[in-house]
């Protein structure tokens, strides 16, 4: 056996044997960080994918919001601006000739002097007072 230690294979096969524990914990280490990029790689490109989607979305947006017949409707509708040459059109509804306008009855307004006595009788001892 102390041959066996002493002899140059033994050294040989215990460098060799480290060495290799040293490797594959060292491809265990790079496994382990190749996942977690691949993983990062896959959000990352989620990410973009729903950014380009936005982008086109936007995009569309602008193209709307600058046509002509858009503005024109937005004119039109939310701002009620009036085309020009028909602002100055006014509609005057015509009145028949021959149609007298009735005038309403004047309506009597009868005041009454009401002391204040009176006021306070009632508020005070009619159950039917306002």
């Amino acid at each position: 056996m102390l041959d066996l230690f002493r002899s140059g294979r033994y050294l040989i096969l215990l460098v060799a044997v480290v060495i290799l524990i040293l490797l594959v914990l060292g491809l265990n280490s790079r496994v382990s960080e190749m996942r977690q990029l691949s993983a990062e790689a896959a959000r990352l490109a989620d990410q973009q994918a729903a950014l380009l989607y936005t982008k086109a979305v936007l995009a569309t947006q602008i193209v709307e919001a600058t046509s002509d017949a858009q503005v024109k409707q937005w004119a039109y509708e939310d701002a009620k601006m009036v085309p020009e040459g028909e602002g100055n059109q006014l509609v005057i509804p015509l009145v028949d000739e021959q149609a007298t306008p009735e005038l309403p009855e004047p309506i009597e307004i009868r005041s009454q002097s009401v002391e204040n006595w009176q006021i306070w009788l009632a508020l005070l001892f009619e159950p039917d007072a306002p």
